[in-house]
């Protein structure tokens, strides 16, 4: 993903694990950048209950379809997570914020799927229908907003970033700690 793509994160994050949500959310999209605000758009809770003594459904994968380009007579099926987020937008719950980029291509237009795993975790990718990991609590470093932000004003969220306003704990999702620097980043505290 180009850096310069809003929005996205820089290095800086601080965080504790147990504010991360693992697991359990794949985005509806292809690809989506580092720092997007989500909101659960499917969770349908757990399928995998025995019902009139029918097999259980997998609770929470399902069939993703062909990796990358696969012609249709090639059988090559992934499994995707069911549960879903895509970009919060104005009035929506905010769910976190992700901390990995959703894409199926490298730099390079070369498809993710036939390319060694080892390449995803060094870029931070996550393919589409593999779990993004998502933030609820923490200090990133965003170019994911609109508005002026400084030290002490709050953030509500639309169309996936933040829109930066006065600081109320009912509407905003944190606050920001730094006015932009002069690459266009800030220091934002997230609260959800």
């Amino acid at each position: 993903m180009d850096i310069t793509s809003s929005p996205n994160l820089k290095p800086f994050r601080q965080f504790s694990d147990y504010e991360v949500i693992n697991g359990l959310y794949a985005a509806t999209t292809a690809t989506l950048n580092k720092g997007t605000i989500v909101k659960i758009t499917n969770a349908p809770g757990n399928t995998n209950v025995l019902d009139n003594q029918a097999s259980p459904a997998t609770p929470h994968l399902g069939d993703a379809g062909n990796w990358g380009e696969a012609p249709s007579y090639a059988y090559s099926r992934r499994r995707s997570v069911k549960w879903t987020v895509a970009a919060a937008t104005t009035g929506d719950v905010a769910l976190g914020m992700t901390i990995r980029d959703v894409a199926e291509t490298n730099q390079f237009g070369e498809n993710y799927a036939y390319r060694p795993r080892y390449e995803r975790e060094e870029k931070a990718i996550v393919t589409s229908g593999e779990a993004v990991p998502i933030l609820t609590r923490g200090i990133v470093h965003t170019n994911g907003f609109t508005g002026t932000p400084a030290p002490g004003s709050g953030a509500s969220v639309s169309g996936g970033i933040l829109v930066v306003g006065a600081y109320s704990k009912a509407t905003s999702v944190g606050k920001w700690l730094s006015s932009a620097d002069a690459d266009g980043y800030a220091i934002f505290k997230l609260e959800l």
